[in-house]
């Protein structure tokens, strides 16, 4: 009787945590496909998103690069080289993967703070990958195009 109610406790919250993701990437993906024009193509496999302080990639099969279309030129540059390391080192598969496993572990923090430790480093493994073999005014570049976006993320959660 135990095993039955545990059993169903936990296929309720991994459905609640996979309902919940899923609906998060069906908005985001609503939002980049909507016909407001808030998304072009810049060149193939890169697009600029408009009102989004956010670079990232997105998708399994065919990835995409959206970039910010609010960056400056410097910035656009580093953090385009920036998710481009990510595609070559195939990054983008790693946050699903991490996911179905989050899922089916809702129920253990550590699993969750692992993930998370995970997904740092693999930033810090790009960040690395991005600056190595470049000098200090190109690694200042990107670290003040770094701080910005940080900036702009803790100001925009502030708002909500």
């Amino acid at each position: 009787m135990w095993f039955r109610v545990l059993s169903m406790v936990w296929l309720a919250g991994m459905l609640g945590f996979l309902g919940y993701h899923a609906y998060s990437y069906l908005r985001m993906r609503h939002r980049i496909r909507r016909s407001d024009n808030s998304v072009r193509q810049v060149e193939p496999g890169i697009c600029e998103i408009d009102g989004g302080h956010l670079s990232f990639v997105m998708g399994l099969i065919h990835p995409v690069i959206y970039l910010s279309s609010g960056l400056d030129p410097e910035s656009r540059k580093v953090v385009l080289c920036h998710e481009r390391v990510h595609l070559q080192r195939r990054d983008y598969l790693f946050k699903p993967a991490a996911l179905v496993i989050c899922c089916v572990h809702w129920f253990n923090p550590l699993v969750h703070l692992i993930a998370r430790f995970a997904q740092e480093d693999i930033e810090a493994a790009c960040d690395d990958a991005v600056v190595r073999g470049h000098d200090g005014a190109y690694r200042r570049a990107y670290g003040e195009t770094i701080l910005r976006s940080a900036i702009a993320q803790a100001q925009k959660r502030k708002a909500l």
